[in-house]
């Protein structure tokens, strides 16, 4: 079974024409290389628009990503009662075989849902890792036009702010069971 993601994905789109922004920052004065906690680095309006423009389409994919999962974990959650009742009846073992097979089939499910889970969750890390290296290389087209020589630790660089990978979608316990 193949996970999709939803058709309303966020798309990551850089500001046209860096080259030019940062010739006309440069020449404007609007883009300097100034001290700071990470070392010396380029500041500027465009790239703290661009951080935020990237926070925003962060959370956006995580919006979408828990959207998707809804759905899926509400069937979770239905079949986790199926999956811990284990009772088993003594005395019909007609009764109790179609327990066991029931529970087994929910556990199988389960591990199914997880699976589907875990995809959707490499895909919002995908999505996210693209445009955070489009982004990054905007900043480092606009940086090196801006300053008028060759820069290297100036560079300022984006990173990510959230890890899809920490989202608990179906605990553990559940799906070890299969």
């Amino acid at each position: 079974m193949k996970a999709r993601f939803p058709l309303r994905c966020p798309v990551w789109n850089n500001p046209l024409c860096p080259r030019l922004s940062g010739l006309l920052d440069g020449g404007l004065h609007k883009a300097r290389v100034q001290s700071g906690p990470e070392g010396e680095r380029l500041y500027s309006g465009r790239v703290r628009v661009q951080g935020e423009r990237f926070k925003v389409f962060e959370a956006q994919v995580e919006q979408q990503l828990l959207a998707a999962a809804a759905p899926l974990q509400k069937e979770a959650g239905q079949l986790a009662w199926a999956a811990q009742d284990s009772v088993v009846s003594r005395t019909d073992t007609t009764r109790s075989s179609r327990q066991a097979a029931r529970t087994g089939a929910a556990r199988r499910r389960l591990v199914e849902l997880n699976c589907e889970l875990e995809a959707l969750i490499r895909q919002a890390d995908c999505i996210v890792e693209e445009a955070l290296s489009q982004a990054n290389s905007y900043l480092s087209v606009y940086a090196k036009a801006s300053r008028f020589a060759v820069l290297e630790q100036e560079i300022p660089r984006l990173s990510r702010s959230r890890n899809f990978r920490e989202i608990v979608l179906i605990p553990a316990t559940l799906v070890k069971g299969g």
